[in-house]
């Protein structure tokens, strides 16, 4: 079954297209490029039937990435601070692992208890049903009532969805876990914490895994919402400041710094998330 697998037609395609000695991630890397590529052409294509202010050339935007990277005139003639894209992705970064690192304590506790405890669960999942079912950003109000526009306060969007993502996927995947790995343990001897330690835990790595790169991914766009509606700080403060003044190449340049960093970070989530559970491979 695997000899008939490896030479199916898809294989036989992929064979074909890459040749005798091309590695498949070569491949890979080369339909990237080529599809970056298509997508700067046609943002080129549209930029010559539109007007400067509403899509700037790719040219004039990658300018604006560097040249406004530690100082932004445009941002310190609005605002009167110093600093460039380069300090508001630094405060915005901050705040994303701050709150994601929060949300995530406070997750895989409410989690564990959860999955563990069967009265916690009852008492419990009616709550975080309904805190799942709220649409994130209509948290935002009550935050900045609660919390004014302090730091917390920003992050206070992208704390809420990381804990009630990691603790609805923790509970999940310790029920799961629960079945016949537990049963087996105990059947062994082992103890509670024993098993809580060591067939629980690392069970539901993969899974925890996963809900942290969606709480990243996730966070960075509510952390630059919440800093367009009422920061001093940031990124998403730049944006609006950028968006206000009609400067496009700046404000694009701004929201593809964040992209790169936010593409950066999942990588090296990917990466470790690929260490974490080399045992399972």
């Amino acid at each position: 079954m695997e000899a008939l697998a490896s030479h199916g037609p898809t294989q036989s395609v992929r064979r074909r297209l890459v040749g005798p000695g091309l590695p498949a991630r070569l491949l890979d890397l080369l339909l990237g490029i080529i599809g970056l590529g298509v997508i700067i052409g046609g943002w080129w294509l549209l930029s010559t039937q539109m007007q400067a202010v509403q899509l700037p050339a790719p040219d004039v935007v990658w300018d604006a990435m560097w040249s406004n990277l530690w100082e932004m005139p445009a941002l310190s003639y609005a605002t009167f601070q110093s600093g460039g894209i380069a300090d508001g992705l630094l405060y915005t970064t901050e705040n994303v692992f701050i709150g994601v690192g929060l949300g995530l304590v406070l997750g895989l506790a409410t989690g564990l208890l959860m999955g563990r405890v069967r009265l916690a669960d009852g008492l419990l999942e009616p709550v975080l049903v309904a805190l799942g079912t709220v649409p994130v950003l209509i948290m935002l109000p009550f935050i900045v009532t609660w919390f004014g526009t302090a730091r917390l306060a920003q992050t206070g969007l992208v704390i809420f969805f990381t804990f009630v993502t990691t603790a609805t996927v923790v509970r999940n995947a310790v029920g799961n876990v629960a079945g016949s790995y537990e049963q087996s343990a105990a059947a062994l001897g082992a103890p509670r914490s024993m098993v809580l330690r060591d067939v629980v835990l690392p069970a539901i790595v993969p899974e925890v895994l996963g809900a942290v790169r969606v709480c990243f991914a996730a966070g960075w766009g509510f952390e630059a919402i919440a800093e367009i509606l009422g920061a001093q700080h940031g990124i998403g403060r730049i944006i609006q400041t950028m968006g206000t003044q009609s400067a496009t190449p700046e404000l694009m340049a701004s929201v593809l710094w964040l992209a790169i960093v936010a593409v950066v970070v999942d990588g090296l989530l990917v990466l470790i998330g690929k260490w974490a559970i080399r045992w399972s491979e």
